[in-house]
């Protein structure tokens, strides 16, 4: 009998060994692999991916602060129309703050009829303001600053031309020089209700004109031009359809055909 189970421990044993050795190398949740210093680890099969929103399909969502650094680096000229108090000139305020960091030498002429709106941007130097209380005087600092634009534009152009007729090498674009105007449906509104006599006598229909000459002219000379308006229908904001096409339109919330 002892014979008998002396001979069952060595066959049986180290057999009952490799088998168990077996499945515990098939095991389902690990297998093992070797490194280096061959010190055996386990590793699992199948790596967890965590998904922040399973159920978004949007698994790139594009924020509003990629977007305002996205126009601060652009040459385009903007029209924001959006709605009162969606926070156009908070945004405006993002994108001249970029702006001016990643383009210093940059100049900025702001017209808002409401002084509250572009607090903070004071520290800029080469930031003019023009800011005045009645109607008439502000479509007067309106159409001053539109003109200073203008003038500037124009001696660029004529500079360029005379550079090219005497045969001469153009040299690098001058600084950024960017109009802003808060609240331009409203001023335009305005324009449009003064008497007849008065815009005459203060050769005020050359606003529009301005404007419309520094959008079609004035990205090739660094001159751009900001809009925030509450519309953006051409035939209230007194930009002409075909320069609508020189205008990028940015909208803030949600926006109808109707403006």
């Amino acid at each position: 009998m002892s014979a008998l189970l002396t001979i069952v421990s060595l066959f049986f044993v180290p057999a009952l060994y490799f088998i168990w050795q077996d499945i515990k190398t098939r095991s389902p949740t690990s297998k093992k692999i070797v490194t280096n210093n061959k010190v055996p680890q386990a590793l699992p099969i199948k790596p967890t991916i965590k998904i922040q929103n399973p159920k978004s399909k949007i698994q790139n969502p594009i924020y509003q602060g990629d977007i305002l650094e996205e126009l601060a680096k652009t040459n385009l000229h903007i029209l924001f129309g959006v709605m009162s108090g969606r926070g156009k000139s908070t945004s405006m305020k993002v994108i001249i703050k970029k702006i001016h960091q990643l383009k210093p030498e940059a100049k900025f002429y702001i017209v808002d009829p409401k002084t509250t709106d572009w607090l903070g941007l004071q520290l800029y130097d080469d930031t003019v303001f023009y800011l005045s209380g009645e109607v008439l005087d502000q479509l007067i600092e309106l159409k001053t600053v539109t003109e200073r634009i203008f003038n500037l534009l124009d001696n660029r152009i004529k500079s360029c031309q005379k550079l090219l007729l005497s045969g001469e090498q153009l040299p690098e674009p001058e600084n950024h020089v960017y109009l802003i105007i808060d609240e331009w449906y409203s001023l335009y509104d305005s324009l449009k209700k003064l008497p007849p006599k008065l815009k005459a006598e203060y050769d005020l229909q050359s606003i529009s004109l301005h404007i419309n000459t520094i959008v079609a002219k004035g990205r090739e000379h660094n001159v751009h031009v900001f809009l925030v308006s509450q519309t953006h229908l051409a035939t209230e904001t007194g930009i002409s359809t075909a320069m609508r096409r020189s205008i990028a339109l940015v909208g803030q919330g949600r926006l109808t055909a109707e403006g």
